[in-house]
């Protein structure tokens, strides 16, 4: 038995903490969340990860939107070179990257 299917709430959680639950999901939750410390837990998780995000500013995130599509097709090979000198690698083989998507 998966996590998931033991706490089935589990997967609502998200879209819980960002209120996009109907209401009557959002009440049975709520009454599980009174019973379950494990999905207590990961409520907790998740308010604290959605508290940090609202304290970013919109233009953090406009500013960011160029740039995902440049991370989606992997590092920069530069960062891996980098990387494998600062840990004494300098010879190790550098990881094969993901090819862009299309």
């Amino acid at each position: 038995m998966t996590e998931e299917e033991f706490h089935p709430w589990l997967a609502e959680l998200g879209a819980y903490v960002v209120g996009a639950l109907e209401p009557d999901e959002a009440q049975a939750l709520r009454r599980h969340l009174g019973t379950c410390p494990v999905c207590q837990a990961q409520y907790a998780e998740l308010s604290s990860a959605a508290g940090l995000l609202a304290t970013v500013p919109a233009e953090a995130f406009e500013a960011a939107d160029g740039r995902s599509a440049a991370h989606l097709a992997g590092p920069d090979p530069a960062m891996w070179e980098r990387l494998r000198a600062r840990a004494g690698l300098a010879d190790a083989a550098q990881p094969a990257t993901r090819p862009a998507p299309t």
